[in-house]
């Protein structure tokens, strides 16, 4: 068996897999976007363990999401996962391609979700998370190429991992049980705030691209008012979550939440 060469980062880590695994594992396309779907990836992971230390009786329990116990949550990202599937799959066979089958199914999936017995909604997670990971890793060169038509906020393949990493973490701090923006990539809270900050300019609140001076620090100006605070707490905000720990020398307005994705 040939030993694989030590190397750095992200690639080292997937060469080591792959020595490992052997030749019969699959695994991405070679252009698949590998940061957005090591990020995906990851937040599955963190989301999985906060789950895990919920109780049963716990999911009942109110999450950070208006009106929704941590279980429509759980049902919320299991159900996306499904729903991205759905996408990958249409996309791989030559299908029609629809995120739902009709309109209010997002809404009633998530509601049915929430009245599911606790460990019927834990499998429910895995295996959706399980399933997405199998369809991106068969989709080939040419479908990760693809553009998209007609799908909410998704204009083409490529940006299915990000929309499932911005998706997966969020709701991984809306299950109120401890999860924290800094818990977050570095990496990926650049990203995030870049996005969110694309979103707000578009407002009133005239929201300037951020800069990333330090290692941990970020600075924007957001309502004529320059910001500066960690990446985490930046994004905290940016997000809809508080501005604590920001520095500004005016009060901060108020900014909308990143609600679920459709």
């Amino acid at each position: 068996m040939v030993k694989a060469e030590p190397a750095n980062g992200l690639d080292g880590a997937r060469a080591s897999l792959r020595a490992r695994q052997g030749g019969g594992a699959r695994y991405d396309a070679a252009n698949a976007p590998a940061r957005e779907l090591d990020w995906a990836r990851r937040g599955s992971a963190y989301f999985a363990r906060r789950l895990e230390e919920l109780s049963d009786p716990a999911l009942g329990g109110d999450s950070l999401v208006p009106g929704w116990t941590r279980q429509h949550v759980v049902a919320c990202v299991a159900y996306h996962a499904r729903a991205l599937a759905r996408i990958l799959e249409q996309v791989r066979t030559g299908a029609p391609v629809r995120m739902y089958e009709r309109p209010g199914q997002r809404e009633e999936e998530i509601a049915d979700g929430a009245t599911l017995p606790p460990a019927a909604v834990r499998y429910l997670y895995q295996h959706t998370v399980i399933h997405l990971n199998v369809e991106w890793r068969d989709l080939t060169v040419r479908h990760w190429e693809l553009e998209l038509d007609g799908i909410p906020g998704l204009a083409a393949m490529r940006q299915t991992p990000w929309t499932r990493a911005r998706e997966i973490w969020l709701r991984a701090l809306d299950l109120n049980n401890g999860a924290r923006f800094r818990d977050l990539p570095a990496d990926f809270l650049e990203a995030l705030i870049s996005e969110r900050i694309a979103v707000l300019a578009d407002g009133a609140h005239g929201a300037v691209p951020a800069g990333f001076g330090t290692p941990d620090g970020a600075s924007l100006t957001f309502g004529g008012c320059p910001v500066a605070g960690r990446r985490a707490d930046l994004a905290r905000y940016l997000c809809g979550y508080g501005n604590a720990r920001l520095r500004c020398d005016r009060a901060l307005p108020d900014v909308p939440r990143a609600l679920p994705h459709p």
